[in-house]
């Protein structure tokens, strides 16, 4: 790992904002120079340019790279050294091709989120997600890792009893894990009269679901794991597509880029880029990326554009937290709802073990959702409980009933996924 380079990127943090706009203009000018010698994908799509300017190249779409997967592939075979594989949460995996290269940059990225928390010398990090299934985060938080000085428990997603167990025997101090996994974690505790307050946990990087409500306060799910955990919650946003991380700093007002990794940015409907504070989808081209370079990326993530100052000192673009996928914004009764803002509830209800949103259109080709939850919860009267919740929080009415773990997974049926899909669209 190259001490320069970590340097480099903990300085231009605290850049003014002019003096990283040009910083990372001539890294762009650099990536867009690569891309169009090495990947096919780009160099056939910008025939017109041999060094085009950003906004003379076109949006890459998810459709693109699904259907188009190995044309963006920069480098020879010989030299992937890694093969991930995104989520596949809308059923179509797409295989995420890294250089050595690029898991060194990988590691860079997560060991400036760890400098970022404070982890260090002294810290007993203990990861609560897989390192295998191709699934990328595992590998970019172990190899991050790797370059502090902190000690790394790889327990996995094993039980909560597991967990809880490892946590004591280790006196762990910090947890990388889904907050809802986390949640699960807090039950199982109480389930068995254990004081969380005597654990050594001081601090918990959140991964995979939003903790921050739209206005940078703690949502319902995170606030259900302060209630119970004496700790500092950290939120982290990333995709295998882009390779990076935008993270939290100890001021908790957004999530900073790094600047010397990715440039973003946050566009309207019509593809221009919002002002500060305004809501768009996140773009990204991130840099420095060697086996399979992206530029002008569209994640389908709709978040706040957070161009100001951070008490912390850094003057980088920070991000809200992700309300929501673009193509999964729905309407209900003139409510534009979510499905995060559903699933954020749901997972915070102990007595729901699992649960599938669907979303249908009706003959008017207005949108419904309907929600099943697994059997185990079948008082009906309970049901209605949680539809007034639903109801009072969302301002929308829900139907819901209850279908067995089988029918559950039938559902699901042939989409795999490194992560378990709660919400599918049948809206097309």
């Amino acid at each position: 790992m190259s001490s320069l380079n970590n340097q480099i990127i903990r300085d231009i943090e605290f850049r003014s904002f002019e003096e990283i706009a040009n910083y990372q203009e001539a890294l762009l000018k650099n990536q867009i120079e690569f891309v169009m010698r090495n990947s096919k994908y780009y160099s056939k799509l910008c025939l017109k340019h041999s060094s085009p300017n950003l906004n003379e190249i076109p949006f890459t779409e998810k459709s693109h790279l699904s259907e188009n997967n190995d044309s963006f592939l920069a480098v020879k075979r010989g030299e992937v050294a890694e093969i991930c594989m995104t989520s596949g949460s809308t059923g179509n995996q797409v295989s995420i091709y890294l250089s050595k290269k690029d898991l060194n940059r990988l590691a860079l990225n997560e060991k400036v989120t760890f400098e970022r928390m404070g982890i260090g010398k002294g810290d007993i990090v203990q990861l609560m997600l897989t390192l295998d299934k191709q699934f990328m985060a595992g590998i970019a938080y172990y190899s991050g890792l790797l370059e502090t000085d902190a000690t790394i428990l790889r327990i996995g997603p094993s039980s909560p009893e597991i967990q809880l167990l490892s946590l004591i025997k280790n006196n762990v101090t910090c947890l990388i894990a889904i907050p809802s996994a986390i949640l699960k974690l807090i039950n199982y505790a109480h389930e068995i009269s254990f004081d969380l307050s005597s654990l050594a946990l001081k601090k918990i990087l959140c991964i995979g679901e939003p903790i921050y409500t739209k206005d940078l306060k703690f949502n319902l799910l995170s606030s259900k794991i302060l209630q119970s955990l004496p700790v500092e919650l950290f939120s982290t946003y990333a995709s295998s597509e882009m390779q990076t991380a935008f993270t939290d700093c100890s001021s908790h007002h957004g999530l900073h880029i790094n600047p010397s990794l990715i440039y973003v940015e946050v566009v309207d409907e019509n593809g221009n880029q919002v002002k500060n504070r305004e809501i768009g989808e996140v773009v990204v081209s991130p840099l420095g990326v060697e086996a399979m370079p992206l530029l002008r990326y569209k994640t389908e993530d709709i978040c706040e554009f957070i161009l100001e100052p951070c008490p912390c000192g850094r003057n980088t673009i920070r991000l809200g937290p992700v309300l929501g996928r673009k193509n999964q914004m729905l309407k209900l009764n003139g409510t534009t709802i979510f499905p995060t803002a559903i699933i954020q509830i749901l997972n915070t209800d102990k007595s729901i073990e699992d649960f599938v949103i669907i979303a249908t259109k009706d003959s008017f080709g207005l949108d419904n959702l309907h929600i099943h939850l697994k059997q185990t919860v079948s008082d009906l009267q309970y049901l209605a409980i949680i539809e007034k919740k639903l109801q009072s929080m969302l301002r929308v009415s829900i139907s819901i009933s209850t279908i067995t773990e089988a029918d559950i997974n039938k559902i699901r049926g042939g989409l795999n996924s490194s992560k378990s899909i709660k919400f599918i669209d049948r809206r097309n």
